[in-house]
């Protein structure tokens, strides 16, 4: 697993290093660093960053870690300080120990530091086609947890810069992070929005909370809005993804209802107005997931 690294670009993030990258990322949004949708932010002399899978070396945890290193370090020499785990999933968390020995901070809220160890093997064994197919050993990896947790709010201090982490609710899971750039005009959100994907609803403890979160971040006075998997995106594309959890939710809500059973509504439901969307091929898992969530309340994956 790579590195996912976080960096804002803004117009006044004026160095040449950050214009040409700017420019790239305007280009190719996907292969900045790794494959897709990594963005990275650097403020005078210090690296902030978030850990995500890539399939990019035959160890997820050390090849591929050393291979972010290696590009981080075709950019900046200045030490990578802090690197923020902006949810409990493992590809945002795997790619950790590469950079841990070299001396960063790992941050998370609370609930992720929670998450992130209640739930780490469960996590290797649902990414284990993933591991096969690469001939990666899940033994190998190595959980670190945060050394920082907070509560709802925290501020890093970067050159005179600050960037805010927030905790406002579960949207897609307890625990999920935004963080914000204000000199920059952006904000990060975690896997509770991805533009034109249908999103993992195995987790969440409220599907109307994640709609009130995603309507929040609509309205949010930023400029751009920078995805955990997908493109540097704008309040357009918050909405619309907050409109298809809505009518998803609302489809499964009235086929339960109806007295619909879940291997009839696997045989019928299939919101074909999404079918040209990505991981449209986890429609199954959505309406086992919302059956259980309706059905029960609770989240099976964390008994």
């Amino acid at each position: 697993m790579g590195l996912l690294l976080r960096r804002r670009v803004g117009p006044r993030l004026e160095t040449p290093g950050v214009r040409r990258l700017a420019a790239q990322r305007d280009r190719n949004p996907h292969q900045l660093v790794a494959p897709r949708d990594q963005q990275r932010h650097r403020a005078t002399g210090r690296v902030l960053l978030e850990a995500s899978i890539e399939p990019l070396g035959p160890d997820p945890e050390v090849v591929d870690g050393q291979d972010l290193v290696a590009r981080i370090r075709k950019i900046t020499d200045k030490p990578i300080k802090w690197v923020i785990n902006s949810h409990f999933h493992g590809d945002h968390h795997f790619g950790n120990p590469p950079f841990k020995a070299l001396g960063a901070t790992f941050v998370a809220q609370k609930e992720t530091a929670r998450l992130m160890e209640k739930v780490q093997p469960k996590e290797i064994a649902r990414r284990g086609n993933f591991f096969k197919s690469r001939g990666f050993d899940p033994s190998e990896v190595r959980l670190i947890l945060p050394d920082v947790t907070f509560d709802n709010e925290m501020t890093i201090k970067l050159g005179g810069r600050a960037v805010r982490l927030a905790y406002l609710g579960p949207g897609q899971q307890a625990g999920d992070t935004f963080v914000f750039f204000p000199h920059a005009r952006m904000v990060f959100t975690t896997g509770m929005f991805g533009p034109r994907s249908m999103p993992n609803m195995a987790f969440t403890p409220s599907v109307e909370n994640w709609i009130k979160l995603l309507d929040r971040l609509a309205a949010m006075d930023v400029d751009k809005i920078l995805p955990a998997h997908g493109d540097v995106s704008t309040s357009k594309d918050v909405k619309e993804l907050a409109a298809m959890v809505a009518d998803e939710y609302a489809t499964v809500q009235d086929a339960i209802a109806k007295g619909t059973t879940l291997d009839e509504a696997l045989r019928t439901v299939k919101l074909p107005q999404y079918k040209d969307w990505r991981n449209y091929n986890r429609l199954e898992g959505e309406i086992r997931a919302l059956y259980e969530l309706i059905g029960t309340g609770k989240r099976s994956y964390f008994d």
